[in-house]
């Protein structure tokens, strides 16, 4: 089947990120999903081909670990390698305390996951990106204690300077 897009979404084995998987194979994208729980990832990566007929990558890792970011984006297949959107969504809120009694556990947890994972995935992905001469578009999810979710949209038009 020929697919005009392809988007990466992180943390799509349940959730918003999920919801994106399922939103983007019924507009008939070619997907790169990725998760930490690979029974869970093979799972939504079978479901959404039979449901929607679209080619589907799933990668396993976790995007606090630098180096297997970077060795995931940097060996996609070649018909995996043209991303147009990266839905930058795995995330976690840790910790129900107030923050005067909060783990700092919890903490290190949420910044290792949230903020240097979202660095890793955003880098290597926008590198690829821009060797593609493509815009960047960047849908990042944060999560925060308190069920607290801010979504952050950066379309950045490749011919621009921030974009070299």
């Amino acid at each position: 089947m020929d697919h005009s897009k392809t988007i990466l979404i992180t943390g799509a084995t349940s959730g918003f990120g999920l919801a994106c998987a399922e939103k983007f194979a019924g507009n008939n994208y070619q997907l790169i999903i990725t998760g930490r729980r690979k029974d869970r990832l093979d799972h939504v990566a079978a479901d959404l081909k039979n449901r929607f007929g679209v080619e589907v990558l799933s990668l396993c890792f976790d995007v606090r670990d630098r180096a297997a970011v970077i060795d995931a984006i940097e060996k996609l297949p070649d018909e995996f390698r043209n991303i147009d959107v990266l839905v930058n969504n795995a995330g976690l809120a840790a910790g129900k305390d107030n923050f005067d009694e909060a783990s700092l556990d919890d903490w290190d947890t949420m910044v290792d996951t949230n903020i240097k994972g979202f660095a890793y995935i955003a880098q290597s992905v926008a590198k690829l990106m821009i060797q593609n001469k493509k815009a960047i578009s960047l849908i990042w999810v944060l999560l925060l204690p308190n069920r607290f979710m801010l979504r952050v949209i950066c379309i950045v038009p490749p011919n621009t300077p921030w974009a070299h």
